[in-house]
Order: C-alpha cells, then structure tokens, then sequence
C-alpha cells in the first residue's frame, strides 16, 4: 500500500485477498480510507482516494468476496 496508509478487516490485519482487492480497484492512487460498513444492510469494504478536484473523493463500495480478479462493485462515486 501507499502512503503508509492502513487497512482494516475486523480489527485483523488485511489478507492478500483483501489487499488484492484493493490495489486492483484504487490501483496506484495513495489511499484515503479502507473500511468495513455497510451498504444497502449487507456487508460492504469502503474504499476511498482523493479525487480528480481539490477536496473531492473518489469511493467505492465493494462487497466483502471482493479479489484482485473480481471486484464485486456495488457503488462507485467519483469527485463526491
């Protein structure tokens, strides 16, 4: 990961499946936010990096079977 962020999966280290997955979505961009939440009442991974525009976000929410090779995206937003 980039820029000394951290990553969070239940209080426990990220797996390789989670950190795949994370890299495959937000690819090279330094990371903002990585969380467990909720979306739509199911289980969901929040990622988050800064945006195109000053002080906007780029987000997206990816259900927890989330890999490098299947991203399972469930939301995404761009300069929110």
């Amino acid at each position: 990961m980039t820029g000394g962020q951290e990553m969070r999966a239940e209080g426990a280290a990220p797996d390789a499946r989670l950190r795949g997955c994370v890299a495959g979505v937000a690819g090279e961009q330094s990371l903002l936010l990585v969380d467990q939440a909720k979306y739509e009442g199911q289980p969901a991974i929040i990622i988050a990096v800064n945006g195109d525009q000053p002080g906007k976000r780029n987000i997206w929410v990816v259900g927890p079977d989330c890999s490098p090779q299947a991203h399972h995206l469930l939301k995404q937003l761009k300069n929110a």
